[in-house]
């Protein structure tokens, strides 16, 4: 009898045992069934949610990019103070009004991440630029989820597609990303075959100027690879880096007879046209005597950086450099079209002439 009741419990605790074993089993896959992996820019495998809910994103251009390719702004919960800035002076917040209540606090102008504070938001996952290595480690070992992307001030067309992809990947719409990165394709393989139509002798000498501070878009910068595709020469392009200072002087010498001004300072051509920037002397500048001197628009977000508006930069940049070679098509339809098509929104007149600058 003693013997049989030994069987028994030890029939029992095996019994026990296999079911939690299986319950154990079951637990795990029902947790990893709640998450996927993305593959970011560093081609880190980065286990996150599938539905992701929150997200505090760094890159200023990607609030807007997460937007265009999400359909809203509704999982961000944290982003750049400059996003916040262009927020406010873009169609974004006619688009994603409830943008205006995300906090700007928690990252800093150089993209530090204000980590204790960002834990305690738990968000489903952190977007950063891949030189954040230091903040990157810090969110791993406090468990948060971080994607990494391509530095976008001196990255090509192509790093900036990878990125749109990753977003894709990342917000589980990937059909949506595709649809925008097939429209960048195409725009800029409209430009390669037309540009073959315009002589060397024929491209103007463009300057793009960030800011009051002379920073231009030197030989590793996008803005310049964007002049070059859209048949310009790029002045500053044997300068070293992405934004750098240059001299008055040094513009001067070369003497642009087109110059753009970035969204990331509030001058305008008139401020150039007048001299009214201390320290400076415009008067002998061909673009100003010309008056051909033009404010980068702003959609969803200032044009001036890689974002989904790329394509339509290129075109406003074409026609003003070229506009008997780039001559079919209509700008301010293109762009109605594109607001359409991939936010659908009807832009008013009056809208499409505050992203003109109009």
């Amino acid at each position: 009898m003693k013997r049989f009741s030994r069987l028994l419990l030890l029939i029992l605790c095996i019994f026990v045992m296999l079911t939690g074993c299986v319950n154990t089993q079951n637990s795990e896959k029902e947790k990893n069934d709640n998450f996927k992996t993305v593959i970011d820019i560093l081609e880190r495998e980065v286990k996150v949610p599938i539905e992701i809910e929150t997200i505090v994103v760094t890159p200023i251009p990607y609030t807007s990019v997460i937007y265009a390719i999400d359909g809203s702004a509704e999982k961000l919960i944290a982003i750049h103070p400059s996003a916040k800035n262009a927020y406010s002076k873009s169609m974004l917040k006619i688009l994603a009004p409830d943008l205006s209540d995300v906090s700007d606090e928690y990252i800093a102008q150089n993209f530090a991440l204000n980590i204790e504070e960002i834990v305690k938001m738990k968000p489903d996952v952190v977007v950063l630029w891949s030189n954040q290595g230091d903040d990157l480690k810090k969110l791993e070992q406090m468990g948060i989820p971080a994607i990494s992307l391509t530095n976008g001030a001196n990255s090509d067309i192509n790093e900036m597609r990878k990125n749109m992809r990753i977003i894709g990947s990342l917000l589980g719409k990937e059909k949506n990303a595709e649809n925008l990165i097939q429209y960048n394709i195409n725009v800029e393989e409209y430009f390669k075959k037309k540009i073959e139509l315009v002589n060397d002798q024929d491209k103007p000498k463009v300057l793009y100027l960030r800011d009051k501070e002379l920073k231009a878009s030197a030989g590793e910068s996008f803005n310049g690879q964007m002049i070059e595709l859209t048949g310009g020469v790029n002045v500053a392009k044997k300068v070293s880096g992405a934004w750098t200072e240059v001299s008055m002087e040094q513009i001067i010498t070369w003497d642009p007879e087109i110059i753009y001004l970035s969204h990331f300072d509030d001058f305008m051509p008139e401020d150039l046209y007048a001299n009214k920037i201390p320290g400076q002397d415009w008067s002998q500048v061909n673009a100003v005597k010309n008056k051909r001197v033009y404010k980068t628009p702003m959609g969803i977000y200032r044009w001036d950086a890689p974002n989904s508006e790329t394509p339509l930069f290129l075109k406003w940049m074409g026609q003003l450099q070229h506009p008997n070679v780039y001559n079919d098509y209509v700008l301010e339809t293109e762009i109605k079209d594109f607001y359409k098509n991939f936010f659908s929104y009807n832009l008013s007149d009056q809208e499409l002439n505050q992203i003109l600058n109009k």
